[in-house]
């Protein structure tokens, strides 16, 4: 039997709610709930990382989002085929 954890709803609703911003950030490909460290956290997919002095402070991806960690992944570009 598969036990549900219902952290992950609230997790999703988070993702969902902060959608928009993040995929509106440079480099952004996607974003996904996921876990780090044995937590749930939000996975941020980007086609490359840039040094933060290569960034507006708009352009930072936040290092949580309501309380949930971001967890910035390398995917390089994503394309349909």
């Amino acid at each position: 039997m598969i036990e549900w954890d219902p952290e992950i709803n609230k997790v999703r609703e988070i993702k969902n709610k902060w959608k928009e911003i993040i995929l509106s950030l440079p480099n952004v490909n996607g974003i996904g709930v996921g876990r780090k460290n044995d937590k749930y956290c939000l996975h941020i997919l980007v086609t490359k990382k840039l040094p933060l002095s290569k960034l507006r402070r708009d352009e930072i991806i936040p290092p949580e989002c309501d309380g949930i960690q971001t967890d910035v992944i390398v995917s390089g570009h994503i394309s349909s085929q």
